[in-house]
C-alpha cells in the first residue's frame, strides 16, 4: 500500500511494480556470507552472537565480521565491536534521550529481557528509573518481550553495552547480580546470578568460580551448551593462581562444552594448550583422548561443512 519511492513507475512505461520485502538472512545464509567475502570461517558460536547482534542484516553483520578477523575472536564475556561506521548511526538514535533513560538502558543491555522490577532494583530502586523506561519505550529504543524489556534492534544493545567504562560495567553487573539475588528465580536464577557475579569479579575468586562452573553443567544439562561454554570460561578466568585442579577440570569442561557448541577450532585450542603443560601420566592421557576425538571429527569433515553446519 506505500506509495513506490523515486517515482519509479515512470521509469517501468507505466507497469506495476512488484515490491519485495527482504527479511534477516538466516544464520547459515551469513555464514556462507562472511567465508565468500573474506575467506573466513568463524566459529559457529562467534557467528551465532553476530547473527543476533547484527539482527541479520548483512551490511552489520560483515562489518562486526571485518573488526572481528583484524582484532581476533572474541571470549564470550566480551563485548562484539561496534565499527564506528554502525555505531554513529546507531549513536544518533540515542542522542536525545534524557540521562534517567539512558541509566536504565545501561541494565537492559546487560541483562536482556529484565523486567521493570530488576531494572529498578538494579540502579537502586529510583523511581524515576521506570519514568527513563516510558521514555525508551516511547522513542521506540526499548519495548516490552515476554514480559521484559528489550532494545528494538540488537545493535543498539551492543553500542550501549560497549561504551559502558570497564569499572562500571563491572559495578553495573554486581548490581544485577544483588537484584537476582533478591529476586529467586530457581535454576535459571541462580546461573543468571552466576553470569553476573562473574562479570562483575575484580579477580579471582574461589566462591564465584565455584558458582559458575555449577551454573554451566546446569546449562548443559538444560541443552544450552553455548551458554554453559560462556560460564566455564568464566569460572576458569575467575580460578584463583595455585588451583591447578580446578583449572584443569574447567578447561576440560569448557572444550567438551564448546565441541557440543560446534567451536572445534576453540575445543581443540583449548585442549592442545592444556595437554602441552601436563607431564606424562593419566591426566594427559585423558587429555590427549578428548583431544583425539575432537580432531578425529574435524579431520573427518569437508572443509567448511561442518562450520556451515554449525552455524544452521
Amino acid at each position: 500500500p506505500e506509495p513506490v519511492p523515486l517515482r519509479l513507475e515512470r521509469a517501468l512505461g507505466g507497469r506495476s511494480p512488484r515490491t519485495v520485502a527482504l527479511g534477516p538472512m538466516a544464520a547459515g545464509e551469513l555464514h556462507q556470507l562472511v567465508h565468500a567475502r573474506f575467506g573466513r570461517w568463524l566459529p559457529g558460536p562467534v557467528l551465532r552472537r553476530v547473527h543476533v547482534a547484527s539482527g541479520g542484516n548483512p551490511f552489520f553483520a560483515l562489518e562486526m565480521s571485518r573488526s572481528l578477523i583484524r582484532r581476533g575472536m572474541p571470549a564470550s564475556t566480551e563485548a562484539l565491536p561496534v565499527p564506528a561506521t554502525i555505531g554513529e548511526l546507531v549513536r544518533d538514535r540515542l542522542e536525545p534521550l534524557s540521562p534517567r533513560a539512558r541509566e536504565a538502558l545501561l541494565v537492559v543491555s546487560a541483562a536482556p529481557r529484565a523486567p521493570v522490577a530488576l531494572v529498578a532494583a538494579a540502579v537502586g530502586g529510583d523511581g524515576q528509573v521506570v519514568e527513563g523506561l516510558a521514555e525508551a519505550e516511547d522513542a521506540g529504543v526499548l519495548a516490552q518481550v515476554g514480559g521484559g524489556l528489550d532494545f528494538t534492534h540488537p545493535l543498539l544493545a551492543s553500542v550501549v553495552y560497549s561504551q559502558v567504562p570497564p569499572a562500571k560495567r563491572r559495578r553495573l553487573h554486581r548490581s544485577i547480580a544483588a537484584a537476582l539475588a533478591d529476586a529467586g528465580g530457581g535454576a535459571s536464577g541462580a546461573k543468571a546470578r552466576a553470569w553476573h557475579l562473574g562479570l562483575g569479579a575484580e579477580g579471582p575468586d574461589a566462591g564465584v568460580a565455584d558458582a559458575l562452573e555449577a551454573a554451566a553443567a546446569s546449562a548443559r544439562s538444560a541443552a544450552a551448551p553455548e551458554g554453559a561454554a560462556g560460564l566455564a570460561e568464566l569460572a576458569r578466568r575467575l580460578t584463583p593462581p595455585g588451583r591447578d585442579r580446578d583449572r584443569m577440570r574447567r578447561t576440560l569442561g569448557l572444550a567438551q562444552y564448546l565441541f557440543e557448541a560446534g567451536d572445534t577450532t576453540g575445543a581443540r585450542s583449548e585442549l592442545e594448550a592444556l595437554v602441552d603443560g601436563l607431564a606424562p601420566g593419566p591426566d594427559r592421557a585423558r587429555v590427549l583422548v578428548r583431544l583425539a576425538i575432537v580432531r578425529y571429527w574435524a579431520e573427518s569433515q569437508p572443509a567448511g561443512a561442518a562450520c556451515a553446519q554449525q552455524a544452521v
